[in-house]
């Protein structure tokens, strides 16, 4: 790990939200303020601010964004940032979030990195990971599906060498099923409950753990408090809420928990939030967070990348370190002249004509 002075970092830890569409959340509320309030309510101590799709977003939607960073902050609500990592151009992705993180002056940052709707591969995780911890030394974390095995695990286990925390998004709707119970028994014998929030929790933290073998890392999970994809209704989700938080019980066993997302079209009804209110999610017991360590005190080397994949003949056979950044310079500038129309992000099959306006487009996905 990377850091400036020993501290937990407490945007990866504890309770809190995702913000996906920023200015979505803030009509959601009414107000930033209002917003903010319904967080405090909640016993909500970190918040995570989508900060760019496959580009920088347009200026109104960054001063959006400023303005909510701004007040989570006087409100002492911990931020990273996040953005969609689409994997056809490993170093222009890195340019674009190293961008965006010194745009908003984060320390603290997740890439959204899921293998079915993109183009990655494990050297280009290496180059992207790389060409990141080259230019940030902030608390960095990776965010992906819930049930690892089913979506090309080798992946997510090559950016291990390079994040301080995962972040699995246990969206429940009603799962586990029942061939998800017959492939993975509990790891202590018997079965997990089919359509069970608290054991489909439990299923994914398992195997996420496995492919951490030899390098864990502090987890912090993502719960569901959306709508509208798989055709799953809102009512449906608001059960799935109260049923996991009157079930579930492992929160020694992470560093934190959030909810995708705070608010928007489908997202966080106010039966959602008051259920989530009443829970006091702030007063449980959780495991250890991140802990960044001084600068001075970690290797020269903090991380050995995987060997670059061959190129085909008549081309270079790589970059100097100080040749990626200059040319992550370049990506950073052609990176800002597109606008928030071409992004793509956070899969969710449904957006409203409000969101269709904006231009936030984004993948279908699995949500298993």
């Amino acid at each position: 790990m990377a850091g400036t002075s020993v501290a937990t970092v407490a945007a990866f830890s504890r309770h809190g939200a995702y913000i996906e569409d920023t200015p979505a959340t803030i009509e959601h509320y009414g107000s930033i303020p209002k917003a903010i309030a319904a967080m405090r309510r909640a016993q909500m101590t970190h918040a995570w601010l989508r900060i760019h799709g496959r580009a920088p977003y347009g200026p109104a939607t960054r001063a959006q964004i400023s303005q909510f960073l701004a007040a989570l902050r006087a409100a002492n609500v911990s931020v990273a940032g996040w953005g969609w990592c689409q994997g056809d151009d490993p170093a222009r992705d890195a340019a674009v979030a190293l961008g965006e993180i010194q745009r908003f002056g984060l320390d603290a940052y997740l890439a959204d990195i899921e293998p079915d709707n993109t183009k990655w591969t494990v050297a280009k995780i290496t180059t992207f990971c790389t060409a990141l911890r080259a230019g940030f030394h902030g608390a960095l974390a990776v965010t992906s599906y819930p049930l690892i095995d089913w979506h090309e695990p080798a992946l997510l286990k090559a950016t291990l060498p390079y994040v301080d925390m995962v972040n699995p998004q246990i969206y429940w709707f009603h799962f586990p099923n029942a061939k998800m119970v017959a492939q993975f028994p509990r790891p202590g014998g018997g079965r997990y409950r089919t359509d069970s929030a608290a054991d489909y929790t439990d299923l994914c933290l398992e195997r996420w753990r496995k492919l951490m073998a030899g390098s864990q890392k502090p987890i912090v999970v993502s719960g569901q408090a959306y709508w509208g994809e798989n055709g799953i209704t809102q009512g449906e989700v608001e059960a799935k809420v109260s049923e996991f938080l009157g079930s579930w019980n492992g929160y020694a066993t992470i560093a934190g928990f959030n909810w995708y997302s705070l608010g928007g079209d489908t997202t966080m009804s106010p039966a959602m939030l008051t259920a989530i209110t009443a829970a006091k999610l702030g007063d449980k017991i959780y495991a250890s967070g991140v802990v960044l360590q001084p600068k001075s005190a970690q290797p020269e080397v903090a991380h050995t990348p995987a060997a670059a994949p061959p190129r085909k003949a008549g081309k270079a056979t790589g970059l100097s370190l100080d040749a990626r950044a200059a040319e992550a310079a370049k990506s950073i500038a052609r990176a800002r002249t597109v606008e928030e129309a071409g992004t793509t992000r956070h899969p969710r099959a449904v957006k409203s004509d409000a969101r269709a306006r904006r231009g936030t487009t984004r993948p279908p996905r699995k949500s298993v």
